[in-house]
């Protein structure tokens, strides 16, 4: 049981409301008998002519919100009141009740022990669930970085080679996207950051105090849509140039169409940014980051397109074939290989991630194209538990891409490049230095390099 009384793993972490809010079937709920005894006896423990019947409160929960939305305010504001101890414990039950059901409602009928606590309640549950839609956003974006990277990456795995090298492609629209790449990934994560580090504080900040948190969050996320705008946009335009460079080679007609009918488009990304400007101006906040959350699930479709049409132009359906131990329906769907087809090489990172897509997507042994943007959807879906594997397993990518490329040192040599590992030594050879300096030594600083005939040859007496 951790200080707000909840028996499971505590809720005051956005990955946890997220887990908790969109889990299929919702996990069950358990309060900690102690912690409703603490609200009891605060209750109890007032004058007596503080005490009086129950207070009648409804909330109202916007009809805008999805079904996630709610239960995470639901369950933001019972953290709340748990953490706070100001309110009833039967306020507290009920709400526990609430979120044990599952079914989602419009109002939230509580029973409060006094009309101030009623009072601000119903003044704060606009901040709250500001606040879950954050959380949920928190999650999301982090997430978002993190597979973006080698989704884009493996748009660019067949041709990164020729671009570096200077072929024709370097002044085409695909050579300014790959090196827009850095700045917009970089930048959501970095607004990704910021926004983690908000939202932390917020959860486990004092409970139930009215204060301008809406105004606050709600201007930190106006970065975080911008850049989700920007990610989606670059990767609406990589998915395109791929469809068109297999439509220049009459593979997949019908994918242009599904892209074309499945694939949010750049209209659609700019009416939600749009849409929620106007609202955070008329000072909508709940419902400008509601409108940031769906452009956060539109920019998730689109990243999983991507990702179908960058796997389908790397062959991956002949991959799945091989790893199925199948090959009927592939004629139908892909075009006759000519014997002189040019093997596509890729690199040690792109082959494991082709490798994990192959075997995660679950499809009929058809392999049509169309299964397999389907495939990568459910992928792709945050609220599945493939999805937190690929998370995972990117970031595997990432670390094993680090030890790999870092330099070679000589035979014997050791590099030490750990703060704590420098500190040890530097004191070390602190203590030795002026040890030598206490009985007469003097320092000595030689070149760190030498002429070859000096090195190679023999060592005479002035060396």
């Amino acid at each position: 049981m951790d200080a707000s009384g909840f028996t499971e793993d505590p809720y005051h972490s956005s990955a946890s409301v997220f887990e908790f809010s969109t889990a299929s079937p919702p996990p069950l709920l358990k309060i900690d008998p102690s912690a409703l005894a603490r609200l009891s006896s605060s209750s109890s423990g007032r004058k007596p002519y503080q005490q009086s019947s129950p207070v009648k409160l409804q909330l109202s929960v916007p009809d805008f919100l999805i079904a996630e939305e709610a239960r995470a305010s639901i369950l933001l504001l019972l953290y709340k009141l748990l953490l706070g101890g100001s309110s009833s414990s039967t306020a507290a039950s009920q709400l526990l009740d609430i979120l044990n059901k599952g079914s989602q409602t419009l109002t939230i009928d509580l029973d409060v022990d006094r009309k101030e606590d009623a009072d601000l309640l119903k003044q704060c549950w606009p901040d709250t669930t500001l606040l879950a839609i954050c959380a949920l956003l928190d999650y999301t974006a982090t997430s978002l970085a993190t597979v973006s990277d080698a989704v884009a990456a493996l748009s660019f795995a067949k041709d990164f080679k020729d671009l570096l090298n200077g072929s024709k492609m370097k002044n085409d629209l695909q050579s300014e996207q790959v090196f827009d790449i850095p700045r917009i990934h970089g930048r959501l994560r970095s607004v990704s950051k910021s926004v983690h580090s908000s939202t932390r504080i917020e959860l486990n900040s004092t409970p139930l105090v009215q204060g301008t948190a809406s105004k606050n969050l709600a201007s930190l996320f106006s970065s975080l849509a911008l850049s989700l705008q920007d990610l989606g946009e670059s990767s609406w335009l990589r998915a395109k140039n791929i469809l068109q460079g297999l439509a220049k080679e009459n593979k997949y007609p019908n994918l242009v169409e599904d892209f074309s009918t499945g694939c949010p488009n750049i209209d659609q990304l700019n009416s939600s940014v749009t849409s929620f400007v106007t609202l955070k101006l008329e000072r909508s906040y709940v419902k400008s980051l509601h409108e940031v959350y769906s452009l956060s699930e539109a920019v998730r479709k689109i990243l999983s397109w991507e990702a179908t049409v960058s796997f389908i132009s790397l062959d991956g359906i002949e991959l799945i074939q091989v790893q199925n131990g199948t090959t009927d329906g592939v004629s139908a769907a892909t075009p006759e290989k000519k014997k002189d087809k040019k093997k596509k090489v890729m690199g040690k990172g792109t082959t494991v991630l082709m490798q994990s897509f192959a075997t995660n997507i679950v499809i009929d042994s058809s392999s049509l194209p169309q299964k397999v943007s389907q495939g990568f959807l459910s992928l792709f879906d945050m609220k599945s538990l493939g999805f937190e594997l690929l998370v995972q397993k990117v970031k595997e990518f990432v670390e094993s891409n680090e030890s790999r490329r870092l330099p070679k040192i000589p035979k014997g040599t050791h590099d030490f490049a750990k703060k704590k590992q420098m500190a040890i030594r530097e004191k070390a050879f602190s203590i030795i230095a002026n040890v030598f300096k206490r009985h007469g030594a003097m320092a000595l600083d030689t070149p760190v390099f030498e002429p070859r005939e000096t090195l190679t040859g023999r060592f005479e007496v002035d060396l």
